[in-house]
């Protein structure tokens, strides 16, 4: 694991570009944040917030985003490659 941000509250941040592969990122409060060209792959989202997060081009790659709440995500030209969605709350409340 590159970092750990597990239970961090980014709300507000704008994290444009950044690169989070292999980051824990597990019940972190994303809500809102702009994630656009953001890279998670194989990254630990699991339980995070990202309630109207911006991820549009970002790489999930591989990424675990079990049981996240995506309610009102962007994820336009998102690469979602074996990423895991169990569980999650998708963009219209609706669980996977």
């Amino acid at each position: 694991m590159r970092a750990n941000l597990s239970a961090a509250n980014l709300i507000g941040a704008n994290l444009t570009g950044i690169n989070l592969s292999s980051t824990g990122l597990s019940n972190a409060d994303l809500s809102g944040v702009i994630l656009t060209d953001v890279i998670f792959a194989r990254a630990d989202l699991f339980e995070a917030d990202l309630t109207l997060a911006d991820l549009r081009e970002a790489n999930l790659t591989g990424a675990n985003v079990s049981e996240a709440n995506l309610t009102g995500v962007k994820l336009t030209g998102a690469k979602l490659d074996d990423a895991d969605f169990a569980g999650a709350t998708w963009f219209d409340g609706t669980k996977r």
